[in-house]
């Protein structure tokens, strides 16, 4: 890789953001603020008073400031028009809209309140026909020395991890704005790689702006991991969806791109496998090196960096087979899978053995339920649990298919499986159509929320024991 700064002091956006100005006007009773950005239009914010309340409007332009300025002004106005009700009632339908597509009950009401922060932040952060969320997302603190990392984008382990609940969460729209993110800026990452990598593909950097481009020039900023990472949640979508046309339009040629840097790196070691010389895991760099930056001391690049990061190769192993797997589904590209199971057949082992994961609930829980979750294959599950035991679960087929339901029950209750063995019910099913397993008559397979403890509140997440 070439490690020369030089692209970064060409397109640096960090003097591009001091050199940003803001301008402040009033249009009659409407006061605005506006801030262009290089490039990339404007921000701007309008807002006026009505019947006491403030009606403040937030607008993004990629044309111009001042049509940034006047989309906002008119949408307050346009507010007014429609009244305090009005905006009142769309915004509490929106909301209600939104929780409804799907939801969880525990006994562990702190756990339950702050999953429901959570899916409460998500929408407070973007919207599906919005912008990707920054590192901070809208609450950047004021601390006179600017907002931690910029409230930039971080690539290397926060973006992805914001839109992680919106697969099972069943809010798919809501990573629509980071997938259009970057196929909007995928001519940067591809000028990025040429000139670090020397090679056609595409690299996302540790720290980006909104465009895609590195915000900062160090080598920390080249960690490995970026785009695969990215690759990772397309794939998710088309999983959960199993929509082929955004596999063939979108996902599969991202992951082509994005393989080519990494195969570029790899060097074969007298193991016979092909190793990553240079690779590192992401925010943890060991005990003592990892919180260097929060004592202001300069990073030790000689612990940071080393050969065979798990993440790397673990995303790397990902990928490969990944691809392999679409270009036999897509019936694409026969030479190129060669090349890439080849690479995986080759790829260094790990250097620790991975922890598996794990399945069921904690064994308090004697009773939960959960309803519209989302799994892979386009399949929507309802499921409850009574007295540590499972009383249904009911599937709703979307694209229809075949799904593995591993449940805890026995042979010979449930009315017409396809195929039962070791614990396993196997359900071939159409587009469309809802399966039921249940004990009993089924007349409780029924989404019912728990009482919970009625003496605590849980005020976001946190709880909060009953004085008056």
């Amino acid at each position: 890789m070439n490690s020369d700064m030089k692209w970064i002091e060409k397109h640096d956006p960090v003097q591009e953001r001091a050199a940003m100005h803001w301008e402040h006007g009033k249009d009659e009773d409407v006061e605005w603020f506006c801030q262009e950005i290089p490039e990339s239009g404007a921000f701007a914010v309008a807002c006026g008073e009505f019947d006491g309340y403030m009606l403040a409007s937030i607008q993004w332009n990629t044309a111009s400031a001042g049509d940034a300025v006047k989309a906002a002004i008119l949408a307050v106005r346009e507010g007014r028009e429609a009244g305090l009700s009005v905006l009142r009632e769309e915004h509490e339908r929106w909301w209600s809209d939104y929780y409804q597509a799907s939801a969880i009950t525990i006994p562990d009401t702190r756990l339950e309140g702050y999953y429901y922060l959570e899916t409460y932040t998500l929408a407070c952060c973007t919207r599906p026909e919005g912008p990707h969320m920054t590192l901070c997302g809208p609450w950047s603190d004021d601390t006179g020395y600017g907002p931690i990392c910029d409230n930039d984008y971080h690539w290397n382990n926060e973006q992805e991890m914001q839109v992680w609940p919106v697969y099972t969460g069943n809010r798919l729209g809501f990573a629509e704005p980071m997938y259009r993110m970057i196929e909007d800026n995928l001519e940067t990452l591809k000028d990025v790689c040429r000139f670090h990598f020397k090679c056609d593909g595409a690299f996302l950097a540790h720290s980006t702006d909104s465009r895609l481009r590195p915000t900062y020039a160090s080598v920390d900023n080249y960690e490995l991991n970026g785009l695969p990472w990215v690759c990772f949640h397309f794939w998710k979508h088309y999983r959960y969806t199993m929509d082929r046309d955004f596999l063939e339009k979108r996902a599969y040629p991202l992951m082509k791109l994005a393989v080519i840097p990494l195969l570029s790196e790899l060097k074969e070691g007298s193991d016979g496998c092909l190793h990553y010389p240079w690779s590192s895991s992401p925010e943890y760099h060991g005990v003592n090196d990892t919180y260097r930056w929060m004592r202001k001391e300069a990073p030790d690049w000689t612990h940071r960096f080393g050969p065979d990061a798990t993440i790397d190769l673990a995303l790397t192993k990902w990928l490969l087979k990944t691809l392999c797997e679409a270009s036999v589904l897509l019936g694409e590209d026969p030479d190129q899978r060669i090349v890439w199971a080849d690479t995986l057949s080759r790829l260094a082992p790990y250097a620790k053995d991975q922890w598996g994961g794990y399945k069921d609930c904690p064994p308090a829980w004697a009773e939960c339920a959960f309803t519209g979750l989302r799994c892979e294959g386009a399949f929507l599950l309802d499921a409850a649990r009574n007295n540590y035991n499972t009383t249904f679960v009911k599937v709703y087929a979307e694209k229809g298919g075949r799904i593995r339901i591993d449940t805890d029950f026995g042979t010979g209750e449930l009315t017409g499986p396809d195929e039962f063995a070791d614990g396993i019910y196997i359900l071939d099913m159409k587009p469309g159509e809802t399966a039921v397993i249940c004990r009993g008559d089924g007349k409780e397979a029924a989404f019912v929320p728990l009482d919970g403890n009625c003496t605590e509140d849980h005020y976001f997440g946190v709880k909060r024991v009953r004085r008056f």
